[in-house]
């Protein structure tokens, strides 16, 4: 039988918080609900895996690193064996590391460190704690659906491109691409049938508290909080986020739609009630389960042409820097023109492509493919419908991030996203075919 060990750990940094997940730094004295770590592993007797979802923006490759050595030294754990997930949440702290602020030295700089190396710290310590008592667990998997929490951000527009959210003068003409709305629940029982943990996985940036000065894990913490009103709140409960790149949890084209914390608590009860329908609809497996791994280090090239020139983007820059406030007017493609050029400029002085982690693992015959991009959600259903057969989940902004990774219609149709990312099209292409290549691996 598989073992298995849990923790939660509230890793919500001291007030003020620096906030992220905009292009404005700003301070939050509130916290509407704890940004949380929730941790699980799983040990066969041969291999033992483990896995932690945090309500961040992102984990940056460094901090990775840094709580997988912590977690190794304590636990004797393998550094690759230990999988840091984050759910991209907009309404946490800063994570951003000084390499990524493409605008200089900045003045929260030291404490922002100082909040990165305590979450680091403390998301590490969650995953110790979690191996301090493995004990005897069923598993059980299941799958359902969400059908209006997840929606295409991207549309093409009257003047043929696309745009995120859509726009004002123009008129939308169509969402770009799909949405996935599969909910899959993993969840563990001990002996008795008390469950230990779930994992619920989705597929939607939650950004309804996007630009306010509030602290909150958005819909997965509302989802969470009801799990514990049935379940108890001493199970942690994972959300797992699928590809989201292309994929809000508001609708941009029905003004009249939730926005909001009314946005936020529909979504995450939603997603509750869905996951409690799947466990109550399937049945914890009894029989052995196995834990499997594995991965593959690969250096994707940063893309051939900057989305403006470097010297433009200086000259935007000197007068910007001393007019903040214009540049927050700025229509936010051409802020994302400025923002990306440098942010890659930096990076091109460090080396010609970016280090990135794709890998997979299986509890029992449900596999998981990971990636640490923003991937665009046409990659996940070519994944899943490869093995359409098989219970498979996809992870991104897991074991770092390296920002969007668009299709290559959505590059040839402009956008937001198709402006912030870091590599050429063939990219998500590329982190597909590798993730399903190390899923046949598994299953061989």
């Amino acid at each position: 039988m598989l073992n298995f060990g849990t923790a939660q750990a509230d890793i919500t940094p001291s007030l003020p918080m620096i906030m992220g997940g905009s292009f404005r730094k700003f301070e939050s004295r509130e916290v509407l609900d704890p940004i949380m770590a929730n941790c699980i592993v799983t040990d066969d007797g041969e291999e033992r895996i483990a896995y932690v979802s945090c309500d961040l923006g992102s984990v940056s490759r460094d901090m990775v690193l840094s709580i997988r050595r912590q977690v190794k030294n304590a636990t004797g754990t393998p550094e690759e064996n230990v999988f840091v997930m984050a759910s991209h949440n907009h309404s946490g702290p800063t994570v951003q590391a000084k390499r990524d602020n493409p605008f200089g030295d900045d003045e929260k700089t030291p404490e922002i460190e100082l909040t990165r190396s305590k979450l680091a710290d403390d998301i590490a310590a969650c995953v110790i704690k979690a191996h301090e008592q493995l004990v005897p667990a069923l598993m059980g998997h299941g799958r359902g659906r969400f059908e209006t929490g997840a929606f295409n951000r991207r549309f093409i527009m009257s003047n043929g491109r696309s745009r995120m959210h859509g726009g004002k003068n123009l008129e939308r003409l169509k969402s770009e691409g799909p949405i996935d709305s599969e909910v899959q629940a993993v969840w563990f029982e001990d002996g008795d049938r008390k469950p230990l943990a779930v994992m619920v996985s989705y597929s939607a940036h939650p950004t309804n508290f996007y630009g306010q000065p509030v602290v909150s894990s958005d819909f997965p913490g509302f989802m969470r909080k009801a799990l514990h009103a049935v379940l108890g709140n001493k199970i942690p409960i994972l959300y797992l986020q699928g590809a989201c790149g292309n994929i809000m949890c508001q609708n941009a084209a029905d003004p009249d739609s939730p926005r909001g914390l009314e946005n936020a608590r529909r979504t995450g009860r939603a997603l509750a009630g869905e996951t409690l329908k799947i466990m109550g609809d399937n049945r914890a497996d009894s029989e052995e389960i196995g834990v499997s791994s594995c991965r593959r280090i690969i250096n994707i090239p940063y893309r051939d042409v900057p989305p403006m020139p470097f010297n433009e983007a200086r000259e935007k820059w000197d007068y910007y820097k001393n007019h903040w406030e214009e540049f927050l007017k700025l229509d936010i493609e051409d802020r994302g023109k400025v923002h990306s050029t440098l942010r890659l400029e930096g990076y091109m002085q460090e080396g010609v492509g970016e280090e990135t982690e794709l890998a997979a693992f299986a509890l029992g015959d449900v596999l998981f493919a990971t990636n640490p991009a923003e991937l665009f959600i046409e990659y996940q259903l070519d994944i899943k419908n490869r093995f359409k057969d098989r219970k498979v989940i996809v992870t991104e902004l897991t074991n770092g991030r390296i920002s969007y990774v668009p299709t290559r219609l959505a590059c040839a149709l402009g956008g937001y996203e198709t402006i912030i990312t870091r590599f050429n099209p063939g990219t998500g292409e590329l982190i597909r075919d590798i993730n399903c290549e190390l899923i046949d691996k598994l299953i061989s």
